[in-house]
């Protein structure tokens, strides 16, 4: 038997926080996620953890594997890749996410 784990809403300084079995999250005014995002696998074990400033990735994000290992990690700024912080060439990485290579201040 599945027992289904309800979706969770409540208000947290201006923003909706949203705490599904998959993700826990919180979105602004605008809809748009504002703060600490995480995903999780089927069995609980965290996935992802971003940080996002009005819709926009902003600071450390790491993805983890289904054992808790820590795969790859990145410092985000405006939406960019700024630095690998592990793993993943930077180039690979900005592809993935399809913008160009960034430092900031350059």
């Amino acid at each position: 038997m599945v027992i289904a784990f309800p979706t969770q809403e409540t208000e947290v300084d201006g923003c909706r926080h949203i705490k599904t079995e998959e993700q826990d999250f919180y979105k602004d005014a605008n809809g748009n996620l504002h703060g600490k995002y995480q995903r999780f696998y089927e069995d609980g074990t965290l996935e992802m953890v971003a940080h996002y400033n009005h819709g926009l990735r902003e600071g450390v994000s790491e993805d983890f594997d289904e054992y808790g290992n820590l795969m790859e990690s990145y410092l985000w700024h405006d939406h960019r890749i700024v630095k690998v912080l592990h793993d993943m060439p930077l180039e690979d990485a900005n592809e993935m996410i399809g913008t160009e290579y960034f430092f900031a201040g350059r």
